[in-house]
């Protein structure tokens, strides 16, 4: 995926996460693009709870509207192997002037020094193509609509070379890419052809097309 930083500071800030902290709030200059908001946790070195299992929790708003309700990783602090936790949101849709602020909260007492590096991205509008598997996918073809497209590019082969990657998916697919090696379109729907996926994805998972 295309990613242009919007926010990449150079070293992890020592963060209180007692009872949730923001760790940012930035006003976006793009059109009808995307954001991607990225959280390291822990500097590899020191543990970060001295606890069975410790919960963070990252919240994204846009305009004070929330956009990612919060979402947890639970981690098991008690193996020293465990020092450094990354969330990191799916696309987001982003307008001209938004403000977007993400807030990091943790579930252990007195969390008030814990490194945390975050991080934003954008994908600009011209450098995403943004589908929608529809049908009955499997895990080698799929059909899709695809955004941008009042309907799908009708030259044969117009998006092979290219790679897929999933970026919102029921089955488990978000992060997973493989190259387009065919394509068609069928009456007007996207159909690719592609290297086998772990396993189908399901109707209505979201990918992006690498440009």
């Amino acid at each position: 995926m295309s990613l242009i930083p919007l926010r990449k500071p150079s070293a992890p800030t020592n963060t209180d996460l007692t009872n949730g902290t923001d760790l940012f709030s930035q006003v976006v200059s793009l059109e009808d693009s995307m954001v991607v908001v990225d959280v390291e946790v822990g500097d590899g070195v020191t543990q970060l709870a001295a606890a069975a299992a410790y919960k963070l929790d990252l919240r994204v708003t846009i305009n004070g509207n929330v956009v990612v309700p919060e979402f947890s990783v639970t981690v098991d602090t008690t193996t020293a192997a465990l020092q450094r936790v990354r969330l990191r949101t799916d696309p987001i849709p982003i307008n001209d002037g938004d403000l977007v602020v993400a807030n990091l909260k943790g579930d252990q007492a007195a969390q008030t020094s814990i490194p945390v590096l975050a991080s934003l991205w954008a994908i600009p509008a011209s450098r995403q193509i943004v589908g929608t598997v529809s049908g009955t996918p499997a895990t080698n073809k799929f059909q899709a609509t695809l955004s941008g497209f009042a309907a799908a590019p009708s030259s044969a082969g117009y998006f092979n070379g290219r790679v897929i990657e999933f970026v919102k998916s029921a089955q488990g697919l978000v992060g997973q890419s493989r190259l387009i090696v065919g394509y068609i379109s069928n009456a007007g729907t996207a159909e690719f052809n592609v290297l086998d996926f772990s396993t189908a994805p399901a109707s209505g998972d979201v990918f992006v097309i690498k440009l």
